[in-house]
């Protein structure tokens, strides 16, 4: 396999301009060397000696190798500022139908509330949380994962929501450590993904909500309605159910919310609005994920080539992210 791996070798006047770049680089971004050293992979302790030309190396060979690296972190910076000047400039959040009806239920459960809202990917739902969470007040929103998972691990994820350093530590210190910073504040813990949380994770979040008066919102796919309302469900899970005062499933987008993104996407014309609906409708597709990443793809393509963006950059846009062809309505 023939590899071309760039240049490998530079003059001393390359080699002297790449150092004052990188020198300019750090300065403009008050950049330590650790973080240069972050981003061009090359050593903190390399670079303080190969900017100023007093790297000690003992090989010339060593010197074009750094001088390499150097030259591909600029050259990918540049790569980086054509693609942000060509790409699609993705529209705000938009206030849809479906993030009006979340925002309304986890405002009812930050009144001392549990609240549990699901549904299928692409529904809004992930914006709508950020957004409220951004705008209000003694929000804590935490994403959990499978690492998560355990009583330990989701109770330090939920000291981190709320800016706690805390590393580590027995789970009962840093449940009475959660309890004091949210008993009368009013707040509301925004737990997204909390499909991965094991049942004493859960059973301790709905002690801490019982203990203190704090909202919790468990919000993620079916599957969280699934554990705690489904047959055969453990007494822990009777007692989050018993405690579950609304429910919100959001199964597929509205097409309203469609309409309102076409809308801050400039599509206009007939034959594009018809294909993205099909596109964002599809069961089992991404929804208005996959209708954000279609119309942005579709926007780069047709600005790569100097055109406005037509019914065929969505259609090309949508086989190359779906490898699945759909015909135009």
């Amino acid at each position: 396999m023939n590899i071309d791996r760039g240049q490998t070798h530079f003059t001393p006047a390359e080699i002297d301009d790449l150092r004052q770049q990188l020198a300019d680089f750090k300065a403009a971004n008050g950049y330590g060397w650790q973080r240069v050293a972050q981003l061009t992979g090359v050593a903190a302790g390399t670079l303080s000696g190969w900017v100023p030309g007093t790297y000690n190396g003992g090989k010339i060979h060593e010197t074009h190798a750094i001088t390499a690296k150097v030259q591909k972190f600029f050259l990918h910076q540049e790569s980086q500022r054509q693609l942000d000047r060509e790409v699609a400039i993705v529209p705000a959040y938009q206030p849809t139908k479906t993030a009006r009806r979340i925002h309304a239920c986890l405002t009812f459960a930050q009144r001392g509330k549990i609240a549990a809202i699901v549904g299928d990917p692409g529904v809004g739902k992930t914006a709508a949380l950020a957004q409220y969470a951004a705008t209000g007040t003694n929000v804590w929103q935490v994403t959990m994962s499978p690492s998560t998972a355990s009583l330990n691990a989701a109770l330090l994820a939920l000291m981190r929501a709320m800016g706690a350093r805390r590393l580590g530590g027995a789970s009962e210190a840093i449940s009475v450590m959660i309890r004091d910073k949210v008993a009368g504040r009013g707040g509301l813990f925004l737990i997204d993904e909390a499909q991965h949380l094991s049942e004493r994770a859960l059973e301790e979040i709905r002690a801490i909500h019982d203990d203190t008066g704090v909202g919790v919102a468990l919000t993620g796919n079916r599957e969280v309605l699934t554990r705690i309302e489904g047959a055969g469900r453990t007494a822990a899970f009777a007692q989050l159910f018993s405690r579950v005062s609304i429910r919100m499933v959001i199964p597929a987008p509205d097409l309203a919310d469609v309409d309102l993104l076409l809308n801050a996407w400039a599509a206009t014309d007939p034959a594009e609005r018809a294909f993205m609906r099909k596109v964002a409708l599809r069961p089992g597709g991404g929804g208005l994920r996959s209708l954000t990443h279609t119309l942005e793809l579709a926007t780069l393509l047709a600005e790569q080539h100097g055109e406005d963006r037509v019914l065929d950059h969505l259609q090309g846009a949508w086989e190359q992210l779906s490898s699945r062809p759909m015909a135009a309505a």
